[in-house]
């Protein structure tokens, strides 16, 4: 068995760090959307839709190696009242192609956005399923994958945005002790898909 002593975390201090950030997110995003109130408002129809997006990551495995990697994936989005704080469901793929250790992960969960002019920070919080396969001994294990980050969309042309994303993940392997926390920026294409495209499209 793979010993990860040396990477391991303790179960408490990784729940203590994802609180924290997660509770960090609320509040900046609180804080952007009270200062963007009085400067744009925005209708359901340009709220709505769906959206595709991919690009390339640089992966720091949390297992002695840094990758390049690439992500994919798509967001629901769908007005619920809310003016300012616009939540999304998201679906995504991340994954690397190293030469001594690759990571895959499938994610889904929440994103919540706020938008100021065209630009569109966000936060993400998804759970899902991760893989790591160690090239050089054809092994490897899977993980359920807990996932928190940052990001945000800046629109450069109609339907397309530019994409800069942050997330970290956190694997628990094996002994209860043992974990990795990947962590990868990204940056890619993000395509927006209204609503109003799919019912003329009927």
């Amino acid at each position: 068995m793979i010993d990860l002593g040396t990477l391991s975390r303790t179960s408490r201090g990784i729940r203590a760090r994802t609180s924290a950030l997660a509770l960090g997110l609320v509040l900046a995003l609180g804080s952007f959307s009270s200062g963007a109130q009085a400067q744009a408002t925005y209708t359901a129809d340009r709220i709505n839709g769906f959206s595709a997006f991919g690009g390339v990551s640089y992966l720091n495995t949390d297992y002695g190696a840094t990758d390049t990697g690439y992500l994919f994936g798509a967001d629901f989005t769908h007005s619920i009242g809310f003016r300012f704080i616009i939540p999304s469901l998201e679906v995504r793929y991340n994954g690397s192609s190293g030469k001594a250790i690759t990571q895959n992960s499938f994610l889904a969960g929440l994103k919540v956005e706020t938008r100021f002019h065209k630009l569109r920070p966000y936060a993400t919080a998804l759970i899902g399923y991760g893989q790591i396969h160690y090239v050089s001994v054809g092994q490897g294990d899977d993980s359920i994958a807990y996932d928190f980050g940052v990001g945000a969309d800046y629109n450069v042309y109609g339907p397309f945005a530019l994409k800069v994303d942050a997330q970290e993940q956190y694997w628990k392997l094996g002994q209860a002790t043992n974990a990795l926390t990947p962590q990868m920026v990204s940056v890619g294409i993000l395509y927006r898909i209204p609503s109003g495209f799919l019912h003329r499209s009927r």
